[in-house]
């Protein structure tokens, strides 16, 4: 299932601006992203994150942290959600 605002009001901001770690950064590299897929418990809290795809693991820790933000609604089972997650420089 995919993730939208109505499931989680505050997903466009948690996502809006990530920026990548300064060690890629350091590196070179200018873009990233990530996919990754995790559990909404009926609570509405993301749980068991799983990195499906990332450009580097640093990137893949920055999404995780800024999922673990999210704020959701509750539901009457969990739901298993995937999310694609975009890094850039401004």
């Amino acid at each position: 299932e995919a993730l939208s605002s109505s499931m989680c009001a505050n997903y466009p901001l948690v996502l809006q601006g990530l920026e990548l770690p300064r060690s890629v950064v350091q590196s070179g590299v200018r873009r990233g992203d990530a996919v990754l897929e995790f559990t909404l418990q009926p609570s509405g809290q993301p749980t068991d994150f799983v990195v499906l795809r990332s450009s580097s693991r640093e990137l893949a820790a920055q999404a995780v942290r800024a999922l673990e933000d999210l704020k959701c609604a509750p539901s009457a089972r969990p739901r298993q959600v995937r999310v694609p997650v975009s890094f850039k420089i401004d």
